[in-house]
């Protein structure tokens, strides 16, 4: 709460109205409004002056370290009487802002980034015209947070798009995937270079990692058979156009050895072919961009696995490359082949289909209604159908299966290494391998968990998600960034290399 103190002068008299007050003697009486005028009376005769500069009370939003003050003006909380705000200088008073705010003199308006925690209490003075108001203000500011807008995991390492459109990484670096020009590791975000902003949507591969940029296609890190789109095989270790996709580009995924992208409304693919994944009706790498003539129209999204690719393409879902697991979901194991080299439709989504996602052997959709499905090897639980065979088993789906409990309510899921995690309801389920506490549930266990459960101390509600290898990483509708699972190689970015089986904070930049 905010107490306001208005200083009037009339003549060389000063006069002082902290709150209302009547004062009464047998010949006078005088009365102090808060707001608006001063009136009185005094042997029969009276006066009435109006007070010049109010401020009035504002209650501000508790905020983070580092967190952004949504910029206030606080003309819209001070009323003036006889004066414009055209003659109003602002300034602190005898209590000064806390550190990383400013207060603009001309226009009254606070903005910036609080850089220390504590209950701040801070004094506003508007002065003009030899007349003065003031009021205090407290904010709250807690602990630092990392804020991200978006976020992706990969086999080791994690990026994440900041709300200012920039891009930091942090974990394993062997192959430059966090595109910082170095090859250390990094247990903290660390920028990529070049990233600083612009960037609307990133994608952590397995040892890769790409984004778009105004627009424009970029990738770095590990170039094995070509992934990186760039014409050749040299690891970049940082950020490199991919020529041809300098504009255009609405979508891009990183998969394990190849890459795709929507351009223009058509699906390109590029890296490794062996299994027919890049859909070019052949099993030749490809170091640039392909076109695949079958999606040139109708795909909104495309989602890269191991050896699979999948699209959703007028609202069905289709895919290509290795079945082994039966990740294609038409309902057989033969995946691509000199015979059947084309994308085949998955069983029983011909539409309907709002999301979808690919792992190594297994791929999820979310539908219009909000229902999770899966299909695709089963091993370890990780299609979330309340049984598995086990490692080795052989077990699998071959056609898309009912996520137990989920059949409404989902919002975002993903694939990771051998298991799954989506947002339901507001919160994170997580389920199938759980060999690094990747599940979030305060154990680790090589056992399969193949039915969704909670994760297990998060600090507020979902927003997204991101399974990557055995870590997974959480933004929280409160603003902070949130990390489980193996953190050898700092994938966790709390600082720290190890596993947590709860969730740790992201630390700040």
């Amino acid at each position: 709460m905010s107490k306001a103190r208005i200083l009037l002068r009339a003549g060389a008299a000063a006069l002082l109205a902290l709150v209302s007050v009547q004062s009464s003697h047998a010949a006078d009486s005088y009365f102090y409004r808060y707001k608006g005028t001063v009136s009185g009376s005094a042997s029969g005769g009276g006066v009435d002056e109006e007070v010049p500069i109010t401020l009035g009370s504002h209650t501000f939003a508790d905020l983070m370290v580092n967190q952004d003050l949504a910029p206030f003006d606080f003309r819209t909380i001070t009323t003036l009487n006889g004066i414009t705000f055209g003659q109003i200088a602002w300034g602190q008073g005898t209590k000064p802002l806390p550190a990383g705010l400013q207060l603009d003199p001309a226009t009254g308006i606070l903005s910036g980034r609080p850089t220390a925690k504590g209950d701040h209490e801070f004094e506003i003075v508007a002065s003009g015209l030899d007349k003065e108001g003031r009021a205090t203000y407290t904010i709250k500011v807690g602990d630092a947070i990392f804020q991200a807008s978006a976020i992706s995991g990969g086999r080791f390492h994690v990026c994440a798009l900041t709300p200012s459109g920039g891009v930091k990484c942090w974990g394993y670096n062997n192959a430059r995937q966090l595109g910082n020009g170095s090859t250390a590791n990094s247990n903290v975000p660390v920028d990529v270079q070049g990233l600083e902003s612009g960037v609307t949507r990133i994608m952590a591969g397995y040892t890769h990692t790409c984004a778009i940029k105004n627009g424009g296609a970029v990738c770095w890190g590990d170039n094995q058979f070509g992934k990186l789109g760039v014409g050749d095989e040299a690891v970049r270790n940082a950020p490199v156009s991919v020529p041809g996709l300098e504009s255009g580009v609405t979508q891009i995924e990183a998969g394990n050895y190849h890459t795709c992208a929507i351009h223009n409304g058509a699906v390109k693919c590029w890296g490794l072919n062996e299994r027919g994944q890049l859909g070019t009706g052949d099993t030749q790498n490809r170091s640039s961009p392909h076109a695949i003539t079958a999606l040139a129209s109708g795909v909104t999204q495309v989602a890269a696995g191991g050896s699979h690719t999948c699209v959703i393409q007028n609202g069905g879902v289709r895919c290509v490359g290795h079945s082994y697991y039966g990740q294609l979901g038409n309902g057989s194991k033969t995946g691509w082949s000199a015979a059947n080299p084309n994308y085949v439709q998955v069983s029983t989504l011909v539409s309907g289909v709002a999301f979808i996602d690919a792992q190594e052997s297994h791929t999820c959709a979310i539908t219009t209604g909000g229902a999770a499905q899966c299909w695709g090897s089963n091993e370890y639980g990780e299609i979330g159908s309340g049984s598995s065979g086990g490692p080795n088993s052989n077990d699998y789906r071959g056609t898309p299966t009912q996520v137990l409990g989920l059949t409404s309510g989902v919002t975002s899921i993903s694939t990771g290494t051998y298991y799954t995690c989506a947002v339901h309801n507001g919160d994170a389920k997580c389920w199938g391998a759980n060999s690094h506490g990747q599940l979030g549930r305060n154990t680790q266990s090589h056992s399969a968990s193949p039915t969704p459960q909670p994760v297990t101390g998060l600090g507020g509600s979902v927003v997204e998600l991101s399974a990557g290898g055995y870590q997974t990483c959480a933004i929280l509708s409160v603003g902070k960034t949130q990390c489980w699972g193996q953190g050898t190689y700092g994938a966790l970015g709390n600082g720290a290399n190890g596993n947590w089986f709860t969730p740790v904070d992201v630390v700040p930049y």
